[in-house]
């Protein structure tokens, strides 16, 4: 009988999410005839109790299990040699600040899968928080924005909303309080220095871009096209009894500086052939919700370039807040300058002295960047997230990890999420070996 062992996540307390839900683990139980052991953690949403009356074994030993089960990134000392691990790594860029850890696990020669990396055919990624984060990265916005305002001396119903982890009733309580909001805009208006208040989400049809406009639906805005937003007589009709918001697709911000149309599979082929624009969009903006994948090699979205004109000579221009879910340091949101956490979630960034002053007064743009934002609502996370990984593990926790990489019989979702095994990177992340190098 095949055993998962589900780990207490050790990166933060402040992590709350879990792989499994306890009905997640009684089906399992019932259905899948496995074992599951749950190490015990106080900061889980669900409790120890849930798990052990779910059926679960509860104990710190995880040791003897045949699949390690986790979320966040795991240090060298809790990893266990020549098991296999599945959690986010947050490797595959080479970022830095985990090349430690990916070399304890080529020491240690635990066989190690990502999440992030679990795609269809298509390359389409199926297990991820990403509608959750953009949930939370909205209700955070908003609340951002309701205590920028507020700072600045604007009374606004914003004001009264909360941190999405301070709901205690989880993002249901969250959408009504953003709803009651909504209605007392639309019986009392916002304060006309500020109107119209337009939030611009990016990432078209992307999860993170749905999660974000699923919340922002409580306030009941209404839809502007990014067209329609650069079209003065059409701004000049906009009212304060409204919130209005503004979804930006690729072609909204990305063209080729040769003037040639704009096409995804040539952007991903030829970057450096394209050039963003949303210097164009920015000045019409009260709030930027950023939900877009980014790597090194494409342009950047916000630039400290525009938001040094913007910002010139002490104006404070509409552009208030942007709500970073992706939440690249120094990536496609320049000003993105720390990830933080739900403790400290806010700063101010200065951009003519290149600072950041955390809370949410004094002059500059108010940066929302939390990095773990889907364990501020931890409850719908989870559910979501066990819902997608359940049918997956069975074959996980039973393959045969002792024979080479060619061999491994896996799911081809998962084989292709093969970051590292028997102490080796696999043949498409043999590149990190780079990364690796760098002192």
């Amino acid at each position: 009988m095949p055993c998962i062992g589900m780990r207490l996540e050790t990166k933060s307390n402040l992590e709350r999410r879990a792989p499994l839900t306890p009905d997640d683990v009684r089906d399992m139980l019932l259905i899948d005839g496995m074992e599951i052991i749950v190490q015990p953690s106080p900061y889980r949403v669900f409790t120890d109790d849930e798990y052990a009356a779910a059926g679960a074994t509860i104990s710190e030993d995880i040791s003897g299990c045949d699949f390690v089960l986790g979320i966040k990134e795991v240090k060298g000392p809790y990893l266990h040699p020549g098991k296999p691990h599945l959690f986010f790594s947050h490797v595959i860029k080479g970022q830095p600040y985990n090349m430690s850890m990916m070399q304890a696990i080529l020491d240690k020669k635990v066989t190690l899968l990502d999440y992030e990396k679990v795609t269809d055919e298509r390359g389409i990624r199926l297990i991820a928080f990403s509608f959750q984060a953009g949930q939370a990265g909205m209700v955070n916005g908003l609340w951002s924005l309701g205590q920028r305002y507020k700072a600045m001396g604007y009374d606004t119903p914003l004001a009264n909303l909360k941190q999405a982890s301070m709901y205690e009733g989880g993002l249901p309580e969250a959408k009504a309080a953003i709803a009651e909001a909504g209605a007392k805009i639309q019986q009392f208006g916002l304060p006309k220095e500020i109107s119209p208040v337009v939030v611009g989400i990016t990432g078209g049809p992307g999860r993170v871009s749905l999660g974000a406009q699923d919340v922002l639906a409580a306030l009941n805005p209404t839809n502007l096209s990014p067209a329609e937003l650069h079209y003065k007589p059409m701004r000049d009709v906009l009212t304060n009894d409204q919130v209005y918001q503004v979804v930006f697709d690729m072609p909204d911000f990305l063209r080729r500086s040769d003037g040639q149309p704009y096409e995804f599979q040539d952007y991903l082929a030829n970057p450096d052939q394209y050039e963003g624009f949303m210097d164009e969009s920015l000045p019409h903006l009260s709030m930027l919700v950023n939900g877009i994948y980014w790597e090194e090699r494409y342009p950047k979205l916000v630039t400290l370039e525009m938001l040094r004109e913007m910002f010139a000579d002490g104006k404070q221009p509409k552009l208030t807040v942007i709500s970073d879910v992706t939440c690249d340091v120094e990536g496609s949101i320049e000003s993105t300058k720390v990830a933080t956490l739900p403790d400290k979630p806010v700063y101010v960034y200065k951009p003519d002295t290149d600072e950041i002053v955390y809370g949410f007064d004094g002059p500059g743009l108010q940066m929302m960047t939390v990095d773990i934002l889907p364990t501020e609502i931890p409850r719908e996370s989870s559910e979501q997230f066990g819902i997608m990984l359940k049918p997956f593990l069975p074959a996980l926790a039973s393959a045969d990890y002792s024979v080479p990489f060619e061999e491994l019989d896996l799911p081809p979702e998962f084989k292709r999420a093969l970051i590292a095994h028997q102490g080796e990177l696999t043949p498409d992340y043999k590149y990190i070996e780079d990364f690796l190098k760098v002192d």
